[in-house]
């Protein structure tokens, strides 16, 4: 079972992973984390009860799958066993562990620009615990990771005059929030260079 089936009452905003509060909204998701972790959480495939999600919880954590792949990994496991048996003090501590830990290895991820990594670990971070400290720190750095990103694209389009896909990844810094300023410079800059290439094409 998920932490999703649990058919015990729902436990107060705040008291257990798993909980309803509103998760926070990914860059460029119409859906929020939560949504996507309901759907794919159904895909999990560990039952019994709280020492065997532990075991299973170990086992994942000593093969490194932290926060991944989604329904069988430590962070979702030892919230599942959390949910199962929330009164142990043992299962809360590496909770709190493993939780810890993926805050840690998402921030990692973001510093070594490896953006798929850290957008899997936002997701299941948001999943056990949509209203941890951290996630709205965590999502607004990756949404400038993204337009970061985005603007060396369009830059380097520009630069190899594939002025389509320069065009397109302005469009795409609009809905992800840059500044007015950000695109209006590339604007101007994907203008010059269309201009610089029809002189171009007449003189020659």
């Amino acid at each position: 079972r998920t932490a999703e089936s649990e058919s015990d009452p729902e436990p107060a905003v705040g008291d257990e992973p798993g909980m309803a509060a509103e998760p926070q909204r990914l860059p460029g998701e119409t859906t929020s984390a939560g949504d996507l972790a309901t759907n794919t959480a159904q895909t999990a495939t560990v039952t019994g009860d709280a020492v065997d999600i532990s075991t299973a919880a170990e086992t994942a954590l000593a093969e490194d799958r932290l926060f991944t792949p989604i329904g069988d990994n430590a962070l979702e496991l030892y919230a599942e066993a959390l949910v199962a048996s929330p009164d142990d003090a043992g299962v809360q501590a590496a909770f709190e562990m493993t939780l810890d830990n993926s805050i840690l290895a998402i921030e990692n991820a973001l510093l070594e620009g490896r953006l798929d990594v850290a957008t899997v670990g936002v997701r299941q971070v948001g999943l056990v615990q949509p209203d941890h400290p951290r996630l709205p720190f965590l999502i607004a750095q990756l949404e400038q990771a993204e337009i970061r990103g985005t603007v060396d694209g369009v830059r380097a389009a520009l630069r190899s005059q594939q002025f389509g896909d320069a065009a397109s990844g302005i469009e795409s810094l609009e809905s992800l929030g840059a500044d007015a300023a950000t695109i209006d410079a590339l604007r101007q800059e994907l203008a010059n260079a269309r201009s610089s290439q029809e002189v171009n094409q007449i003189l020659s």
